[in-house]
């Protein structure tokens, strides 16, 4: 255990560090670009460091949203796939991304989502019901 000022002055370092990780690599889908910032979001839940992850998360907010409709707008299943990576790079950062917009989008797109197994996997990421979707019975373009 560190002495409390000792303490405090490493959340203020690696939370700096951290956020500007995902600063640096703010508008990449791709997960491995947040490998470094992964292993601080590590660092910080093994010691239970308490850091500041508010802009951290409204990157995630864009990112997520924008792929999700991204996934509606061209269903395929590398897109929907996309946005679940995401959705999970979120959560191995520690993040909780606000995503009412991405969720709304979804709930309103339900009946006409391909019966695309990526499509009932972001539907259950997002943590919404998957009663009602795949109505449509087209193939999903890849």
């Amino acid at each position: 255990e560190l002495p409390e000022m000792l303490r405090v002055a490493t959340e203020i370092t690696i939370g700096r560090q951290f956020k500007d990780e995902v600063a640096r690599n703010q508008h990449s889908r791709n997960p491995a670009s947040y490998a470094q910032a992964v292993k601080l979001a590590d660092e910080i839940a093994k010691h239970g460091y308490h850091v500041d992850k508010t802009a951290a998360n409204a990157t995630f907010e864009g990112l997520i949203d924008e792929a999700v409709l991204t996934a509606l707008d061209t269903p395929t299943t590398a897109n929907f796939m996309s946005a679940c990576a995401l959705h999970h790079l979120a959560r191995k950062l520690g993040l909780s991304p606000r995503l009412e917009a991405a969720e709304e989008a979804v709930y309103e797109a339900r009946h006409s989502l391909p019966r695309d197994p990526a499509a009932r996997l972001l539907v259950g990421e997002l943590g919404l019901s998957l009663d009602s979707i795949g109505t449509r019975s087209a193939r999903p373009r890849t």
